[in-house]
């Protein structure tokens, strides 16, 4: 199936996913969770940089792998794709224009960059994407072999006015993430996971109960992909391989840390972190601290993380918009 194909399928994994609460249900769903710093809680040290405007290097990976498809160059095109090592069948005149009507009307607008990952932005006809990639022998080779690419919304106007998700939504440099996921490939349906492990971007949102209002969790994405700020003006927000999900309960004092993994579909792999993680929350609408764990099923985390909470959903909505 094109990969595009297959984003404009996925159900919104982010207000969808099976959840557990982890706490309870009698905060006021419109502040941060309230309980005192834990002690040591690092301040973040950014690592993440935006990528010029023509991408720098990874918009020449890109322009390489159009130019790969257009000519039907089997190894210039393998260089630029993750897990492709060109033993596999030829591209096909057919496969190679089916990339391309996606691919050439969009061009590079930026992007971010963290060590040997990064994603770059692309626009086009009233089109947004997000394409990553990582850096390997060389070669920037992107997580798949062709972009997926979402439409404008109309959603968005909302915003003017609105706290609910995804606006109040913030991206890098407000939200900072630095540190690393390596997810163990040898665990189960782990395969799939991105070449590299840097954690580029994040956001938080608070989400409440729908009938009582009470906050239920504050959820943390931390993220190896950049999100385009064009992404967050959307209900709709794609989880991509490896991205890892904190669920906060209200008073801090439980955590659980959820692999986006779409091998599960949405029984995504769960771990409880609370002796894990420390939090700061002294700073309204916001959350800071540090996650170190190695889980053998799961991944070897070390990431320090200052996000924005402000932006607020109703756990069983599928869409925020408008309040």
């Amino acid at each position: 199936m094109n990969p595009s194909t297959l984003t404009k399928i996925l159900p919104p994994l982010i207000l969808t996913t099976a959840l557990t609460a982890c706490g309870g249900a009698n905060s006021d769903p419109h502040a941060s969770p309230t309980a005192a710093p834990s002690a040591g809680a690092p301040a973040v040290a950014p690592k993440t940089e935006s990528l010029p405007a023509d991408g720098g290097d990874v918009g020449k990976a890109y322009a390489e792998l159009v130019s790969a498809y257009q000519t039907l160059d089997n190894a210039k095109a393998s260089r630029h794709v993750d897990g492709d090592d060109g033993s596999g069948d030829p591209l096909t005149r057919k496969e190679a224009d089916g990339y391309l009507a996606d691919m050439l009307p969009m061009h590079p607008v930026g992007g971010l960059r963290q060590a040997d990952r990064a994603t770059l932005f692309l626009d086009g006809n009233n089109k947004h994407s997000s394409y990553s990639a990582s850096l390997v022998n060389g070669n920037w080779r992107f997580d798949q072999a062709n972009v997926s690419t979402w439409e404008e919304t109309p959603e968005s106007a909302s915003c003017k006015t609105s706290s609910r998700f995804p606006c109040v939504v913030t991206t890098f440099p407000d939200s900072r993430v630095a540190g690393t996921s390596v997810v163990y490939r040898d665990a189960p349906n782990n395969s799939a996971m991105p070449g590299s492990s840097e954690l580029l971007d994040g956001y938080g949102v608070r989400m409440f109960d729908a009938t009582t209002k009470q906050l239920r969790y504050t959820r943390l994405i931390l993220s190896n992909t950049g999100f385009q700020p064009h992404e967050l003006t959307s209900t709709y927000v794609q989880f991509w391989q490896g991205t890892l999900l904190l669920e906060i309960s209200p008073d801090t004092k439980h955590a659980t840390l959820i692999l986006s993994n779409a091998n599960h579909g949405e029984d995504f792999p769960r771990v409880d972190v609370t002796k894990e993680l420390s939090l700061d929350t002294s700073k309204p609408n916001r959350v800071s601290g540090h996650l170190s764990i190695d889980n053998k099923a799961m991944a070897k985390v070390d990431v320090t993380f200052d996000i924005a909470t402000a932006s607020e959903c109703a756990v069983i909505e599928t869409d925020c918009l408008p309040d």
